[in-house]
C-alpha cells in the first residue's frame, strides 16, 4: 500500500511540477509516514530513491521490490534473529553465566552481527555507487514547474497536505514522548 500511496498515486499527480519535486515531496511524505525520528531519515532517503526508480520505468514492481527487500533485511529478519535471544536471561552480573549465555545464542548473535555488516557494506556500496552516478541522473522539467521559492506554496499550500504534515509531527512528539 506504501508504495502504490507514495508512489503510484502521489507522484502520477505532482509530476507536473517536475521530476526533482515529485522525489523530494515523495521521499519527504514517506518518511512523515513512519511517524518518528528513529525511521525518518533512512525512509526520506530511500523514499527519493523508489521515486526516482518509478519514475524512470513507470513501474511499481521494481520499488514494491526495492521496498519488501529492505523491509525483509530490516525488519523481518532482524527481528527474526533477535527473538532468538533471550534477553531476560541476560540480565546477570555472573560473568559466567553471560558467556554460557553468548554461547548457547551464538548462531543469534553471528546472524545479527553478519546482517549488520552486511547492511553497513550495501549502504557504503549504494552511497558510492550513488556518487559515481549522480551526475547521470536524468531531471525532467514538469508543465508547471515553479521556481523553487514559490515550490512550497503550490506543494504544501492545500488543507490536506497541511494536516497529514501536522499528524506526522504529532506522532514524532507522541513517540519521543
Amino acid at each position: 500500500m506504501e508504495e502504490l500511496i507514495f508512489r503510484k498515486v502521489l507522484i502520477d499527480r505532482t509530476i507536473v511540477y517536475g521530476d526533482k519535486a515529485a522525489v523530494v515531496l515523495s521521499g519527504l511524505l514517506f518518511g512523515v509516514f513512519h511517524g518518528n525520528f528513529h525511521q525518518f531519515f533512512y525512509a526520506f532517503g530511500l523514499g527519493c530513491i523508489f521515486a526516482y526508480v518509478y519514475i524512470r520505468t513507470g513501474k511499481l514492481k521494481y520499488t514494491i521490490s526495492l521496498h519488501m527487500a529492505v523491509n525483509m533485511l530490516g525488519g523481518f529478519l532482524s527481528s527474526l534473529l533477535l527473538q532468538q535471544l533471550n534477553y531476560s536471561a541476560w540480565d546477570t552480573s555472573d560473568p559466567y553465566a553471560y558467556i554460557d549465555m553468548m554461547f548457547n545464542h551464538a548462531g543469534a548473535v553471528l546472524g545479527l552481527v553478519i546482517l549488520e555488516i552486511s547492511m553497513i557494506i550495501m549502504g557504503i556500496a549504494g552511497l558510492i555507487f550513488f556518487a559515481v552516478s549522480a551526475k547521470k541522473l536524468e531531471w525532467r522539467s514538469g508543465e508547471y514547474e515553479r521556481p523553487f521559492h514559490e515550490m512550497g506554496g503550490a506543494m504544501f499550500g492545500n488543507p490536506g497536505m497541511m494536516l497529514f504534515l501536522l499528524s506526522g509531527v504529532c506522532l514524532f512528539v507522541l513517540d519521543m514522548l
